[in-house]
């Protein structure tokens, strides 16, 4: 347990020093976050955060053991971090980081011989994709990591989720199999993350940073990689079924922001202020408020999936996803009717 405490304590405080030592290349680099129409923040802010998860990956690959196979990831990660990094710096096209996304992943995974070759099983049926197991995988890892991405749109929303996830798999691996695979590896990417949050939540404007593009696109792809490798076969360490109950929150943000955008007769890929946390503060939430509430909202949609998924089974698991994500999205179906449910669960008086 000490040396848990330990490897922790070290790798929080190294991000932490990473992160006010990259300050000065972000400004460099030009990676620094404007204030905008669409941003709600008052002073130019640098974007450190994609260093400082890079940073605490390479803390983890030289101090504890990866998962299996992760040795080919390096490179991977990187690619998709410059990529992001160049969005941060000069604005590209949406299309053509989708397009050099799926090649990034889609090379990743054939390489890594990595891929969703089995959905279930669910009461005693199991699709396996055949063919289709590549791509289905390259299509769920860039679909998460748009989507991740979508969701950092205020102060510590993609580190906290972050954290949340990657606690969610390393709690599904115990329900499992009452083991978890690589746990130090775990444990030294948390700490980096949370190292992240606290600066992104509780510093001044002198001090913050933002992930920016680069770190959550990174995020996302090593979150994404992570679901596929420990839940397909062989070496399967978690049902499937978990992997989708530990990124509700982003898949729920994501599906929702585009079904609003269609609605409205707006670009899918456009960026706009229609994502719940943007419509809860411009409905005049506090954005801290924002943040506690669908932490919160996420962590216990989380572990009730998980709980019911390990103690009923995986079909059940599906079943109550399918309830939750469809009564969810029913909610959130228009901004008027996020404000209203929102008011109506924590500000009756205000309905």
């Amino acid at each position: 347990m000490f040396y848990f405490f330990l490897l922790f304590s070290l790798t929080f405080v190294l991000a932490l020093v990473v992160s006010f030592l990259c300050r000065p290349m972000a400004r460099y680099f030009g990676l620094m976050d404007v204030p905008s129409a669409r941003k709600r923040h008052y002073s130019v802010t640098p974007l450190t955060g994609g260093f400082v998860f890079l940073a605490t990956l390479s803390i983890a690959f030289l101090v504890t053991e990866p998962p299996d196979k992760f040795q080919f990831l390096g490179g991977f990660l990187c690619a998709i971090f410059f990529l992001g990094a160049l969005d941060d710096r000069f604005g590209l096209n949406a299309s053509l980081r989708l397009v050099v996304q799926l090649a990034v992943s889609s090379t990743a995974f054939t390489f890594a011989n990595i891929s969703m070759n089995s959905i279930g099983p669910f009461g005693g049926m199991e699709l396996s994709p055949g063919l289709l197991s590549i791509p289905l995988a390259v299509l769920f890892v860039v679909g998460f990591v748009n989507a991740f991405n979508m969701i950092d749109g205020i102060d510590g929303l993609a580190s906290g989720q972050a954290c949340i996830t990657l606690t969610a798999l390393v709690v599904a691996q115990w329900l499992s199999s009452e083991e978890v695979v690589h746990l130090p590896w775990f444990v030294t990417l948390i700490a980096g993350i949370l190292a992240f949050f606290c600066i992104n939540v509780f510093c001044g404007s002198r001090f913050k940073s933002f992930l920016g593009d680069g770190g959550s696109t990174t995020i996302g792809f090593l979150i994404g990689w992570l679901i596929v490798d420990l839940s397909q076969v062989p070496g399967r360490v978690i049902h499937p079924i978990f992997g989708a109950w530990v990124i509700f929150y982003p898949c729920f943000d994501f599906i929702g922001t585009v079904l609003r955008r269609h609605r409205l007769g707006v670009a899918l890929m456009s960026a706009d202020r229609n994502h719940v946390h943007h419509i809860l503060i411009d409905s005049g939430v506090d954005m801290n408020t924002v943040l506690l509430v669908i932490l919160g909202f996420s962590s216990v949609i989380t572990s009730l999936g998980i709980m019911v998924s390990a103690v009923w089974g995986a079909l059940h698991g599906l079943a109550l996803f399918v309830a939750c994500m469809g009564v969810s999205l029913y909610l959130a179906r228009d901004a008027d009717q996020v404000t209203r449910f929102y008011f109506l669960l924590f500000s009756p008086s205000k309905r």
